[in-house]
């Protein structure tokens, strides 16, 4: 057997590194694996660039050369001139980013895949399929002679343009008035019905085996036009590396990060914390200043990791900003180095960062978004005076976090001074985490899923 993995990059984003955990888990197990990607960023040899633009013509070669040529001189109009003679090197590209067109004629996959591709021995596994990199029009030829798996990080495929729809389900209907064009991927102009429209026609006309990391998003594929073209549907949680994210000496990594041993640390990881548009930096300014209002022992210092900007000080706590790191042997530090690790989000499927932080024994407090709740066994509100929901909730034995509403800054200020004020209960927590993360989501538990999932696709695809 055979995995391809493609991707929009090797390593970096959560797909990415989910999709690379997974190779790893594959090599192991004796697996032959391969990672298509876009931007390649690692230097293994298993992973391979698509380069698209290598697959182009004439003409794209042409105005491309040019516009290298001008960004490299400094003169005046040098800047002008290298932007149009890119715009001119993909020109139906352009045209189509002007009128809010998804556009799909990116030729590295139809150059590259054929050549490491056996259709009796091989899985082809898609991630992100947004992102100016792939052809959905060649993965549906693709998916008629060989075994073609989607493994859906976001909501991109059920849609008009948007990775998550937040409030809005006209994804459910066709799209078109769209209320929102800059949620991500952004358009410039609404041809959303027009974009949905596509879609749905190519996946009538594609035989896809879907897998989903929680039953929240799988829920949402139930209800979309995605279904024409499914031949199976399957939920597999993400997972993590048990062995790399492990508790450890929080006074150790503190030391090693350079982190005051006397502070109490709140950690937050996601890309540019203060920009994403998932993310919630307004309800993590509200929760801080709501925090100065109580008086604890230890000073609050907040962690954002994956921004960048000067220390600051809101509502009276250190802020701090850590560039994105790459390496998980000083990831890991960063969790055990956190008292709480808290997850203020607007849309969220599945994240890593939470699994990451369970598993290292760091307890989670995080917005019941997405497939947040699927996650986290979480403590009931009736213990830190949270407003009481829908899902089920544990005592301090049993429960690795904290759920709370989305934008219920309050709730979230209760939990954290909770916590704080009950480190026992805090301590209890974070073994609790590791304990059902090491249970639940050990990266090698979700490796063996996806191989008797390839297997069965496997056997199936030999009969017919």
């Amino acid at each position: 057997m055979k995995v391809i993995h493609i991707n929009k990059s090797d390593i970096r984003g959560g797909a990415a590194r989910f999709a690379f955990a997974l190779h790893q888990g594959l090599l192991k197990q004796n697996v032959s694996s391969q990672i298509l990607v876009d931007k390649k960023y690692s230097s293994f040899k298993e992973v391979i660039a698509l380069e698209n633009d290598n697959y182009r013509g004439l003409w794209f070669k042409l105005f491309n050369g040019l516009a290298k040529f001008f960004l490299t001189r400094k003169f005046r109009g040098s800047w002008m001139f290298f932007k149009i003679c890119r715009s001119l090197s993909i020109p139906v590209k352009q045209l189509f980013d002007v009128l809010g067109i998804d556009y799909f004629n990116y030729p590295g996959l139809k150059a590259k895949l054929p050549q490491l591709v056996n259709p009796a021995n091989t899985i082809i596994q898609v991630y992100v399929a947004h992102g100016n990199y792939l052809d959905l029009r060649y993965i549906r030829t693709l998916s008629k002679s060989n075994i073609v798996v989607f493994r859906m990080p976001d909501a991109w495929l059920l849609s008009g343009h948007c990775a998550h729809s937040f409030e809005c389900e006209k994804w459910k209907t066709g799209c078109g008035s769209c209320p929102d064009l800059t949620i991500p991927p952004k358009v410039s102009r609404d041809a959303t019905a027009f974009n949905w429209k596509r879609k749905a026609e190519l996946y009538k006309e594609s035989r896809l085996h879907i897998v989903t990391p929680s039953h929240w998003l799988m829920n949402k594929v139930k209800q979309s036009m995605l279904l024409r073209g499914a031949v199976s549907l399957n939920v597999i949680p993400n997972g993590v590396d048990t062995e790399i994210f492990t508790p450890g000496s929080q006074a150790a990594s503190r030391k090693l990060l350079g982190i005051d041993t006397e502070v109490t640390v709140l950690l937050f990881s996601a890309n540019g914390i203060k920009r994403n548009r998932w993310k919630d930096f307004g309800q993590i300014k509200e929760i801080l200043h709501r925090l100065s209002a109580f008086k604890f022992e230890r000073q609050i210092e907040f962690i954002g990791l994956g921004d960048s900007g000067e220390t600051e000080l809101i509502g009276g706590s250190k802020v701090r900003y850590i560039k994105y790191q790459e390496d998980t042997d000083v990831l890991v530090h960063y969790y055990r180095s956190a008292d709480i690790y808290i997850h203020p989000t607007k849309a969220d499927s599945f994240p890593n960062s939470v699994l990451e932080a369970l598993a290292c024994g760091t307890l989670v407090i995080a917005n019941a978004v997405g497939g947040i709740p699927e996650q986290i066994k979480p403590l009931a509100a009736e213990c830190y005076g949270g407003k009481k929901s829908d899902w089920e909730e544990f005592d301090a034995e049993n429960a690795t976090g904290i759920l709370v509403l989305p934008g219920d800054s309050t709730s979230f200020t209760k939990a954290i001074k909770f916590l704080i004020t009950n480190q026992h209960i805090q301590i209890q927590m974070g073994k609790n985490a590791r304990s059902d993360a090491s249970v639940r989501f050990s990266q090698h538990r979700v490796t063996n899923e996806y191989l008797k999932l390839y297997r069965e696709l496997s056997i199936n695809q030999q009969k017919n």
